[in-house]
């Protein structure tokens, strides 16, 4: 995991330190935590590219989840130029996701989207098609994802006893 701040990577290790089935390797380098994993993840509130294309390999997936408003960028176009590109929403992504900066500069266009992850789940939409593929996934985050998936870890929530229920209500 990266940061550009040691005591934002410090804080987050301590916190989630052994609760996951493998080690967390904090680092302020962002390239040697780049260059060579299987999955990228970004969760950045980055204005322009932070992660290079020469750090993907060929067969890395990238999820994009930080780009999330017109503006934001988190990869190298180069990246979305030579990858296969999925998006929860289109509408949605084209204006607010990591795709929308390249979109705006004709870098790439909609016909380089290969689908939403709803066609892609449901077999519409081949995914990855070659073991070296780059693929990349943009979410945005949509309303209805949330809805459907609230119910299901409210369940889950209950079932392992943790939490705290609250009554809300609306007015």
């Amino acid at each position: 995991m990266w940061s550009r701040s040691q005591a934002t990577l410090d804080g987050f290790a301590a916190k989630y330190a052994g609760r996951f089935s493998f080690d967390l390797q904090p680092s302020t380098d962002l390239e040697s935590v780049v260059r060579g994993a299987d999955v990228v993840v970004t969760i950045t509130p980055a204005r322009g590219p932070i992660v290079k294309d020469e750090w993907i390999a060929p067969g890395t997936h990238i999820a994009a989840v930080g780009a999330d408003k017109g503006g934001d960028q988190e990869l190298d176009p180069r990246i979305l130029q030579r990858a296969r590109i999925f998006v929860d929403d289109i509408r949605q992504c084209r204006t607010d996701g990591e795709i929308n900066v390249p979109l705006s500069e004709g870098l790439i266009g909609e016909a380089d989207v290969a689908g939403e992850i709803g066609q892609v789940i449901t077999g519409k939409v081949p995914g990855r098609t070659a073991d070296d593929e780059v693929t990349v996934f943009d979410s945005t985050g949509i309303a209805l994802q949330d809805s459907a998936t609230v119910p299901l870890e409210y369940e889950r929530a209950l079932a392992a006893g943790v939490g705290v229920e609250k009554k809300m209500i609306s007015t």
